[in-house]
Parts: structure tokens; sequence; C-alpha cells
């Protein structure tokens, strides 16, 4: 948990619209949406105040007509999401994390199901905070990191101004998403972007990477597969290879080939499940059957888990990914998805150039051979280095130490 240092002079400054005070959110009635600093229009307020109470009939479970049925009591089950929204001009992210706990605390959403999602943004800063609670009777499509991809997506009009434009189209696509059907797969189902499959996988074209579900974005999915390649091309030449004297002076300088599956759940949602889905993968998927120098990393987001499974050639511990993984524990907390698979390919390396005690000739970009692929020093150094992480705080639930890691 942060701090909450601000959040004597935000409670008086966020008013609660869910009880007297929707005048000071600028809203003629109760509602789930609060603007103190008039950052919409007054039209723009009339129509999102619409969208919020129209969000949970819109996302209720379907239910089959019968008229036993009808007669039947809403359970938390079928019951929709209740969404709310606060919106100020100024606001950092321990800030907007300060209100965003304050709403949580205070204001009336669904008091008996809890199936909610709160969203603070500040105009200024461009900051935001979600969250979403994990403790719902039946598992929902919908996650923090959806409505962070959707915010994210909205910098154009945030930028220009189109404060209205911006959240009619991230309350519309929350809402799509919300009702969303998705695949629990399984070892024998998921999809191989190195055949064929490559679009099923939201790619382009032929990768090591696979995103199904749309957990990350266009661009992210991008950068990871940079990312992946780039891993690659740092890992040729690396040595001590792990394997016999035999092996062709091509496979030892080969370098690591990592394939990425993300997911949003396995069937069964265990460890077992994961780490099945895992091992048919690399044999399926055909990284690097010549020299067996691959591995597959696969992460059911919305399950909690991931397993990561290698060739026979790949010289690094397995339980080093453990580490890695909960060296990642804030990026995960934060929905960072993309950051912390890059991050932990950065460590991978490390790790590697630590086992192996030098790197070769391959690791300066004067070296690279025609027909291989061009990676730019600047990429090296971020994959080796690192970003700076985005401050936006995503909380991905309050009831499992909002944090990925913990689960695992």
């Amino acid at each position: 948990w942060r701090t909450l240092l601000f959040l004597p002079i935000l409670i008086q400054s966020i008013p609660n619209p869910t009880s007297t005070q929707f005048k000071e959110c600028g809203l003629t009635a109760p509602s789930t949406l609060c603007d103190p600093d008039g950052i919409f229009t007054a039209a723009d307020r009339h129509h999102l105040d619409h969208e919020l109470k129209m969000f949970e009939a819109r996302t209720r479970r379907p239910r089959p007509w019968s008229m036993h049925a009808a007669r039947t009591q809403m359970t938390c089950d079928d019951k929709g999401i209740t969404p709310a929204i606060a919106v100020v001009r100024r606001g950092s992210a321990e800030e907007v994390d300060a209100i965003i706990e304050d709403m949580k605390s205070n204001w009336t959403l669904d008091a008996s199901c809890n199936n909610t999602v709160f969203l603070v943004f500040s105009a200024e800063e461009t900051q935001f905070s979600v969250s979403r609670p994990t403790n719902l009777s039946r598992s929902s499509p919908l996650q923090a990191y959806d409505v962070a991809h959707f915010l994210r997506r909205q910098g154009k009009n945030f930028q220009s101004g189109n404060y209205g434009t911006a959240f009619t189209t991230i309350l519309q696509q929350t809402w799509e998403r919300a009702v969303t059907r998705y695949t629990r797969w399984n070892s024998t189902h998921y999809p191989n972007p190195m055949m064929g499959e490559h679009r099923v996988c939201r790619m382009s074209e032929a990768s090591t990477v696979c995103d199904p579900d749309e957990i990350l974005d266009e661009e992210e999915r991008l950068d990871l597969r940079n990312d992946a390649s780039i891993f690659e091309y740092l890992t040729t030449n690396m040595f001590p290879f792990n394997t016999s004297s035999n092996v062709s002076a091509f496979c030892q300088s080969r370098g690591y080939t990592a394939g990425i599956a993300i997911m949003r759940n396995v069937e069964g949602g265990t460890k077992e499940a994961i780490q099945s889905l895992a091992r048919n993968l690399l044999k399926s998927w055909r990284l690097d059957e010549r020299c067996k120098k691959s591995m597959i990393v696969a992460l059911a987001v919305d399950d909690r888990i991931f397993s990561v499974v290698k060739a026979e050639n790949v010289d690094i511990d397995i339980d080093a990914f453990t580490k890695f993984f909960d060296a990642e524990a804030e990026n995960f907390h934060q929905s960072e998805i993309k950051a912390a698979l890059a991050n932990i390919l950065k460590r991978t390396v490390q790790k590697m150039i630590e086992t192996s005690g030098a790197m070769g000739e391959t690791t300066t970009i004067e070296s690279v051979e025609d027909g291989e692929p061009k990676v730019t020093r600047d990429a090296i150094e971020r994959l080796l280095d690192g970003e700076e992480i985005n401050s936006t705080s995503i909380d991905i639930g309050t009831e499992s130490n909002s944090t990925l890691i913990h689960l695992f």
C-alpha cells in the first residue's frame, strides 16, 4: 500500500456524488461521476452520467428467458458492473491513488456484490488510476489493465482537450470488453504465431509473441516482439554452451530464442495447466529444432500464474525465472504487463552473461551480418538498462495484496 500523504486535502476537494454532494460534482442528481473542476462541458457530463447509469444493465450476465427465471431474484453472478469516474484538473500519481482509495471507502456503488470499477483521471498531468476488485463470485473478463489500455489510446483526445469524446469512447470500449467471452486456452488449443496463426495472435506477421486475448495494445505487442528479437541477438556467441562438444559451430554461436504466450485464462487455472500448455508450445512452435536453444514464457494474467519451459540446450537455471517474476512485482501490480515481460527478458540476458562470463563479438552493433535483424544501439540499451516505469497506477485487485506475483 502507498502512504496516502495527500489524502486529507483530497478528501475535502473531491465531493461524493452518490450522496448529497452531487451538485459540487457538476451534476443535478446523484451520480457516480464527479467533475469538480469543470473538465467536461455540461453536455458531456449529462451524456457521461447517462452512460454510467446504463453500464450495469449493459454488462449483466445473459440469462435464458423463462417465466421462472423472470421471477428469480438477480444474484451477484448475474449482476453487471457499476463504474465510477472522478476527473480533476491537477493530480500526481500519488494523489490520484489517494482519491481512488477515498472513493472506494466512501462512495456507494454496489454494496452487496462489489462488482465495480473505479477510475480517477487528472487532466493536466495525464495521470490515472484504475481499481477493479478480484473477489467476485464469478470471473469477469474486464480487468483493470483493459481500462488502462483504453485510456492510453485516447492520448490525442486528451492532448486536444476533447475529454468528453475520450471518456465516452473509453466507457463504450469498457462495456464491450466486459461482455466479451474469452477462450480458456489449454495445452492442445492455443494459436501458433510461427505456423500461419499470427493474426489470431494479434500479430501482422510470423512472430514468437502471441497475445490472442489482446491483453497488450498493438504498440506494446510490436515492442515485445522487438525485445524478443533483441534477446536472441544479444545471446549469440555466448559461452560456455551447455551441451556436448560435437555440436556444430553454428549452434554454438546461435542465440537463444524466446517465445512469449500471453493469455487471460488457462483451462483449469492451475500451475499444472499452464505448465502443460507451455511444454506443448515448446514442441509445436518449433522455435529452434536444430540447436534446441529455445524457451517459452507462458503467462495467464487473470489466473495469476506463469510457467517457463526450456529446451535442453538453454544454459540457465529454470528456478531463476521465479526470481525474475518476483522482481517485477511492482510492474505487475501496476498492470504494466509488457514492461514486466521485457524486463524479464533483460534479467535473463544478464543472468546468462553472468553464467557465461563473456559475450561474443556479435553483441556489438557493427558486427551484425547482412540478412540478420538490424538492431539499433539504443534498442539494445533499452533492453539492457530498462526504461523508466510509467507512473500510472493500475490496481488489479485489493483482495490479493494487489499483485500478480504473490499468487504465482
